[in-house]
This record gives structure tokens, C-alpha cells and sequence, in this order.
């Protein structure tokens, strides 16, 4: 509490105001029941739960599973590698909000024989999906920013558009909405890599755990302020 009156005065803004901001610093405990307690005790059982936000921001569990799952996908599919060798990158707006379909856009480039990488310079094919502001606006794509950058400096990324992307992709924008979250079975393989120490330690509860039924003991959050407000931190850089 002191934290946050302390946040309250260096800001100058009201509860209110912070919550207006930052809907998600808000809590409910009904019958000695905490809600984020509630949920982070499910997230450390299924640590790979897909949120229904479906965001995808830098400090975020989805994130750190999207890195996990970048480090050890395999083709699932025997087809045609049309794509092989080629390398995409998509605008951090559509990658930040499309958790599910980013993880599933992965997998599909993979069978097709391609790679996706973060890095928009180090693609050979960048995709562009323009957002809006309030106003009408066109976002700036700090992504595109440093693709025109390179291209300006004699690199050779092709630009093209999302639906050309679904087209080289063979899928639907429906289609691909739709597709259910993908299994994260081969992170229990030996030879996957496994960063987070999170997601490592649910790994080697869980097989130890095999056959068993004991139910597993509660963990603490570990949550930071930085956790906790990092919505509010973001609205308060822009």
C-alpha cells in the first residue's frame, strides 16, 4: 500500500486514474478467494495455459513460452517445403496481441521449411499489418522502421502484406484464428531447450510426479511490481 501511494504521488494521478489506465491492476477477494492468487497457482500447475487475452508483451509468461517454443520446433507435418530456407518476420503489433496464432504461424513455417525470426533485419521476408490509433492514425511499426532502414542500406527484404503472407502460407485469417493451441509435448524431450527457469522446474515436478496423485504443494508468485503494473508502465512511457 505504501508502494502505491508512493506510485500515486510521483505520478500525480488518483486510484481512479490508475485503474482507468491500467483496468488489469484491479483484484477481487471474495470469501478470503484472491483472484490472481487463484489464477498464478493454476499457471504454475499448466504453466503453458493460453490466456484469453491472447497478448503476447515482453515480460509475460506467453512471452517467455513463444521464446521456448521459437528454440525447439519441429515439422509435425510431411509436406511439401515450399518455403525452405527462408526466413519471415511479422510487425510487433500483430505478434504482441495474436499469442495463439503467432505459436501456430511458427509451426506452420516450420513444416513448410522456414524460420521466424524477431529480428525484422535478419528476415528475408517481412509482413506488415498495419494498426490505427484512436484518431485514424496509422501506427508507426518500429519493425518496418528498421526493415526500410536496412533496405535503404542495400539489403533485400521483401515487404509484403498479411494476407499475401496467409496466401504463401495457404491458410485463411478465419482459418488460423481458429486452429487450437498447439502441444508443447517435445519441451520434455532431453534434447529440448528449456530457458526459463519457470518452466524447467514445472518440467521436473511434473515427471516426478508421474503416476502419482499427490497433489502438488503451493507455490508463491514471485510477482514483481514490474509483473503487477507492467500495463501501467507501458501507458506511462507512451
Amino acid at each position: 500500500m505504501l508502494e502505491l501511494k508512493a506510485m500515486l504521488e510521483a505520478l500525480d494521478i488518483t486510484l481512479e486514474d490508475l485503474i482507468t489506465l491500467c483496468p488489469n491492476v484491479k483484484d477481487s477477494n471474495i470469501n478470503y478467494k484472491v483472484k490472481s492468487v487463484e489464477i498464478n497457482h493454476a499457471e504454475k500447475e499448466t504453466p503453458f495455459v493460453y490466456k484469453e487475452n491472447n497478448r503476447m508483451h515482453k515480460s509475460s509468461m506467453h512471452k517467455r513460452i513463444f521464446l521456448q517454443y521459437l528454440d525447439n520446433v519441429k515439422p509435425k507435418k510431411d509436406v511439401e517445403q515450399k518455403l525452405k530456407d527462408l526466413s519471415f518476420s511479422i510487425s510487433i503489433s500483430y505478434e504482441k496481441n495474436h499469442y495463439k496464432q503467432m505459436l501456430n504461424i511458427v509451426q506452420i513455417l516450420c513444416d513448410l521449411g522456414a524460420t521466424y525470426v524477431l529480428k525484422a533485419t535478419l528476415a528475408n521476408i517481412f509482413v506488415v499489418y498495419p494498426t490505427y490509433n484512436e484518431k485514424g492514425e496509422l501506427n508507426k511499426c518500429a519493425r518496418l522502421a528498421s526493415v526500410n532502414e536496412a533496405n535503404q542500406n542495400g539489403a533485400n527484404i521483401k515487404v509484403i502484406t498479411f494476407s499475401e503472407f496467409l496466401e504463401m502460407i495457404g491458410i485463411t485469417e478465419s482459418e488460423l484464428d481458429e486452429m487450437p493451441l498447439p502441444s508443447f509435448d517435445f519441451l520434455l524431450e532431453e534434447d529440448a531447450i528449456v530457458k526459463d527457469k519457470r518452466s524447467l522446474k514445472y518440467l521436473n515436478k511434473k515427471e516426478k510426479q508421474e503416476g502419482s496423485e499427490k497433489e502438488p504443494e503451493y507455490e508463491s508468485s514471485g510477482s514483481t511490481l514490474g509483473d503487477i503494473f507492467g500495463d501501467f508502465f507501458d501507458e506511462f512511457k507512451k
